[in-house]
């Protein structure tokens, strides 16, 4: 029940025993006058009741007749007179002696009263502590059909009227919040029929303004009858069971007829009573997170079955030491059944624990050194408990940063080629001893043939000399034998070599394969961390700005309240305080445009078909890098004058622009110069921004736009920004060009398509 009601129940109540009063008053003088004494009583105390109620009243009461005399007037309407005119009210006082002729303000409506009407007004005073409001009600009271008296009721509303004031400016406030947060926002009834929404959630259902959506339900929307469906039984569930769904990832049409995936949150609303009486429904497009993940997830499995089906052992572990992950094949031979087994454990706790500690200090060794440590043989057991030959090779693992966060080892099994190499070997050393042979045989031989010259021992040197060619046959045979395996032999180990060679020129596309993933996934992952930071911050920037807005309103109150006080109170030092309300009136528009260029720097949107102001978003720029420019550069601007239209993404144009402002801040130390002018030449407007900075070394300046490619140091930049924001331009149909020379700064040029 609002104020002015209940001033009208008070008012009838009183005017009530007023009659009351009035009627007995005249019909007392009719009595018996020996009833005298009983009815002076009972007037006494009915005139006791009376002013009790009038007293105890919640409006300040006054009772005149025609010639403005008080009859009545309660406690609080003196309290009130006193307050406001510096003199109490009392009975009996005439109010244009107390008012004076000229200032008498209720003389015309009193008339009015007198004629039979009712009266209703407002009443403002200035008053010490500021402006007091008074609601005032005048009531013709009458007697046998003439109006005798006027019954004054009036009550200080200034509390009220404040409140309903804020009231109004915090649904204000509430309102610019709701279209200023990136996220669309709607809320229901208790039967899913829409009573409001934000403005990003009026355009995705396709309307031109978010009162369009008061009445309606989602299927007098856009989307078809099985979403309609869909969203109206999470409505009902989330209501009937009182319990909010969070993060729930949905797909949904928009008003261009293109699908798009959503993260939705839907919370009941409840009464004071706690009792479900609607839903109120959030939601963020995150399409391009979405792609982004799968993008990734893709590339994972592309990896992963790189890994997996290339014939060499992988393992990658942290800088303690514990396996972060391997291929399936390297799993296999620590006798796992998949190589999630592998991930959190160490060497000591596999089969080949007793080698630990060897391992440990071999991975150390290459994590100290930075070096890898690359085709080295070594014996492994099995988890059978068979010796096998491995070539290993291990390389330190870093991150973007040039910093070491653990090892990557390969390793192949190279027992059949150990076992050729040893056969080979042997096979060597058993012809050398042939050959040994051999040649004691032949000088057996020419010995033998020394005995046979001499006469007297013909016969025993012939028999010698038989038994030596017998030997010496023997010896043949065994040498051609020999001669046989080691061909055979030396025809195995070409085909082994051949079948590494194959093996190795396979392993090399594949390394180059598993490169370019790698690189991609890497760029995926970046940009997809980029993409929840720049989210996140597009939500603290939105909190930030509603933060900001409050004080700096009541910053502004606090002013133009100081402004009315000096003028009304204190006028003789208006001059000197002057010059400083004028730094507070600065230091606020200053903040103000702070947050405007925030909140259009946060602007979120997937389109590239919106109106941007271009001078707008460099100005954004030049707001939000203030800060490090102020104290550095001079900035001088020179617009095109003439009217153009530039359809974009305001926000990619935003990111684009501070990109490049950033990086000309930061080639300046001092003393700097930055020059940004735009002008149109045929279809397209030209901005040029040019800077007397340190400037870019000619062999690098085509690399500036490569990914990952900076020359901060390390941990000052990832190597993105120029990156994205030539693919920003070139997604608009663009151009971007640099232009530098060492010790005299750069020149960057854009070009972008307009309609003149």
């Amino acid at each position: 029940m609002n104020e002015v009601t209940t001033l009208s129940i008070v008012a009838l109540s009183i005017l009530s025993t007023i009659l009351i009063f009035v009627s007995f008053n005249q019909n007392r003088k009719l009595r018996n006058y020996s009833n005298c004494k009983q009815l002076q009583n009972t007037l006494q105390e009915s005139e006791l009741k009376l002013m009790s109620v009038i007293n105890n009243s919640v409006s300040s009461i006054l009772l005149i007749d025609r010639a403005y005399n008080v009859h009545i007037i309660n406690n609080l309407a003196k309290e009130i007179s006193l307050k406001v005119y510096g003199k109490a009210i009392t009975e009996g006082m005439c109010l244009i002696n107390y008012f004076g002729k000229n200032e008498y303000r209720w003389e015309e409506n009193i008339k009015k009263c007198f004629n039979g009407e009712t009266i209703k007004t407002t009443h403002e005073h200035d008053h010490p502590d500021g402006k007091h409001y008074y609601e005032i009600q005048l009531s013709p009271v009458t007697d046998n059909d003439r109006v005798r008296w006027i019954a004054i009721f009036m009550r200080d509303v200034t509390k009220y009227l404040k409140t309903k004031e804020k009231v109004s400016d915090s649904e204000r406030m509430l309102k610019l919040v709701i279209n200023s947060i990136p996220q669309s926002i709607f809320w229901k009834n208790k039967n899913s029929i829409y009573l409001g929404c934000n403005n990003n959630f009026a355009k995705a259902a396709g309307l031109k303004t978010p009162e369009e959506i008061y009445c309606k339900t989602d299927y007098d929307l856009l989307w078809n009858k099985d979403e309609a469906d869909l969203f109206t039984k999470i409505d009902k569930e989330v209501m009937d069971n009182n319990i909010p769904i969070y993060h729930m990832v949905e797909k949904q049409k928009q008003a261009n007829g293109k699908d798009i995936w959503l993260e939705t949150n839907k919370i009941p609303i409840v009464d004071k009573l706690g009792k479900v009486i609607g839903i109120l429904g959030t939601f963020e497009d995150i399409t391009y997170r979405i792609e982004q993940e799968e993008s990734v997830q893709k590339s994972r499995r592309m990896l992963n079955d790189i890994l997996n089906n290339i014939p060499v052992r992988v393992f990658w572990k942290d800088k303690n030491g514990v396996y972060m992950g391997a291929n399936k094949h390297f799993a296999s031979d620590a006798g796992k059944n998949s190589s999630e087994e592998i991930v959190g454990k160490n060497d000591f706790e596999m089969h080949w624990s007793k080698n630990a500690e060897y391992h440990r200090a071999d991975d150390k060794n290459v994590i100290t050194s930075e070096k890898a440590r690359l085709d080295y043989e070594e014996e492994f057991m099995t988890i059978c408990g068979n010796m096998k030959w491995i070539n290993k090779s291990k390389v330190p693992l870093k991150d973007t940063n040039g910093n070491i966060y653990g090892i990557l080892g390969t390793y192949e099994d190279i027992t059949r080629k150990k076992k050729y190499e040893l056969e080979l070997e042997r096979k060597n050393r058993e012809l050398k001893l042939a050959s040994e042979s051999l040649n004691s045989i032949n000088i057996e031989l020419k010995q033998a043939m020394e005995e046979a010259g001499k006469s007297k021992e013909l016969e025993k040197a012939n028999t010698k000399l038989s038994k030596v060619i017998d030997l010496l046959k023997i010896k043949q045979k065994q040498l051609k034998q020999l001669n046989n395996e080691l061909i055979e032999t030396h025809a195995e180990e070409q085909q082994l070599n051949e079948e590494l060679i194959a093996t190795n020129e396979q392993l090399y596309e594949q390394k180059q394969e598993l490169e370019e993933v790698l690189d991609k996934l890497k760029q995926a992952q970046v940009q997809l961390v980029n993409s929840e930071k720049l989210a996140s911050i597009g939500i603290l920037a939105s909190s930030i700005t509603h933060e900001i807005n409050n004080p700096i309103n009541f910053i502004q109150g606090g002013k133009t309240a100081i402004e009315l006080y000096v003028h009304d109170n204190i006028p003789e030092h208006k001059d000197g305080l002057t010059p400083l309300l004028q730094m507070i009136e600065n230091g606020i528009d200053r903040t103000c445009k702070i947050i405007k260029s925030m909140s259009r720097f946060n602007h979120s949107s997937e389109t590239n078909d919106e109106d941007c102001d271009l001078h707008t978003i460099i100005d954004d720029c030049l707001i939000l890098l203030n800060n490090q420019l102020k104290y550095k550069a001079e900035v001088f601007k020179q617009y095109e004058t003439s009217a153009f239209a530039l359809k974009g993404n305001e926000g990619k144009l935003h990111q684009v622009f501070l990109n490049i402002l950033s990086n000309t801040e930061q080639a300046i130390t001092k003393d700097g110069l930055i020059n940004i002018s735009t002008a149109l030449e045929n279809e397209y407007i030209v901005v040029r921004i040019e800077d007397n900075g340190c400037g870019i070394k000619k062999e690098i300046l085509d690399k500036i736009t490569q990914p990952f490619f900076t020359t901060k140091p390390s941990g000052k930049g990832t190597g993105l920004g120029l990156s994205i924001s030539s693919d920003i331009i070139k997604a608009h149909n663009g151009y971007i060009n640099y232009e530098s020379e060492v010790g005299s700064g750069t020149m960057v040029t854009i070009k972008l398509p307009v309609t003149l």
